[in-house]
């Protein structure tokens, strides 16, 4: 009998991986699951760096062609996430008026955890092809790659219960947003 129960407590401590199926079933609830969340929790949750890491670690395993490997992550501290709010607000109040803008703030200055995903810009500018129209260019490669990567990092943080945005408004595209971020003049 001690033997036996040896052998099931030893049986037990052995994780016997899931199947190819049942990986496949939670990849896909994954995806199916997963949505842009608007309204933020005020603060992270405990262990919110170890799973930010994680899901850092997964997004670099993103498809690239070439190898390239261009996004960059940035975690704002409050100073350059204030200040991104602010630029955001300001972008919001020319095109929709000065309520909407300070709604926007008040909002956006509320959400815990800023993270911007960057595309490297200097291996883009010295490849061959570097437009858009171009179906085989690197800016187009790398910028597809990013797009994996941050979809990845979504799906990884969303496993582990932690909600996304994924943004691309004006205020990315505006030119004292790397400024304000605190981002690298090649990102």
């Amino acid at each position: 009998e001690a033997s036996q129960a040896a052998a099931t407590a030893a049986a037990a401590a052995v994780r016997i991986p899931p199947s190819a199926q049942e990986y496949a079933s939670v990849l896909q609830q994954l995806m199916l699951t997963r949505r842009t969340i608007n309204a933020f929790e005020s603060e992270l949750p405990v262990g919110w760096e170890a799973s930010l890491q994680r899901a850092v670690r997964a997004a670099t395993h993103a498809p690239n062609h070439k190898r390239t490997e261009p996004w960059r992550f940035h975690l704002l501290g409050p100073v350059a996430a204030a200040r991104v709010c602010e630029l955001n607000a300001e972008l919001v109040a020319e095109s929709k008026g000065a309520e909407a803008g300070a709604k926007k703030l008040k909002r956006w200055l509320a959400m815990p955890g800023w993270l911007v995903a960057t595309c490297k810009r200097s291996s883009m500018r010295s490849a061959a092809g570097s437009s858009m129209d171009e179906p085989t260019s690197v800016l187009r490669e790398d910028y597809a790659a990013c797009c994996c990567a941050v979809q990845n990092l979504c799906l990884s943080l969303h496993a582990e219960g932690i909600g996304t945005k994924w943004t691309t408004g004006a205020v990315n595209f505006d030119p004292r947003f790397g400024a304000a971020a605190g981002l690298p003049e090649d990102e």
